[in-house]
């Protein structure tokens, strides 16, 4: 009965004390008695809602499609972003997808991330001191 007030679901009750859920709504009936609403059987189902479309002699169109993005802009033919070549890379992109993204060789994608990473080596001897 607690377990019922508690919120607990019928059918739980039933299989945790090894009951069916109808000695479960019995027992609860004994106990409070008979409700308005019996147990044992659910709510009476709902009629199916009602389609409510456009007006008789409305003049109705469905709103124009989304267009897209657009095109992909290209990169300018003989122009190599490092830039965007090395954070491709770094990202983990397929390095033949970044190639042709590029209009590039595979060759050249890993000469420019090798260029651009030995730029960036603070060991390297052409980098000056830190100024600290």
């Amino acid at each position: 009965m607690a377990e019922y007030g508690e919120g607990n679901d019928v059918e739980g009750i039933a299989r945790k004390h090894g009951l069916t859920v109808e000695q479960v709504y019995a027992l609860l009936q004994r106990q409070v008695g008979p409700s308005e609403q019996q147990f044992s059987s659910p709510p009476p189902p709902y009629p199916p809602p009602v389609y409510y479309g456009p007006p008789p002699g409305a003049n109705y169109s469905a709103p124009p499609a989304y267009p897209g993005p657009g095109p992909v802009p290209q990169p300018a033919p003989g122009v190599v972003d490092d830039d965007a070549i090395v954070a491709e890379y770094g990202d983990g992109h397929d390095v033949e997808a970044i190639a042709r993204r590029h209009g590039i060789s595979v060759d050249d994608v890993y000469d420019v991330v090798l260029r651009n990473v030995d730029d960036d080596d603070p060991d390297s001897p052409a980098d000056p001191a830190p100024s600290w």
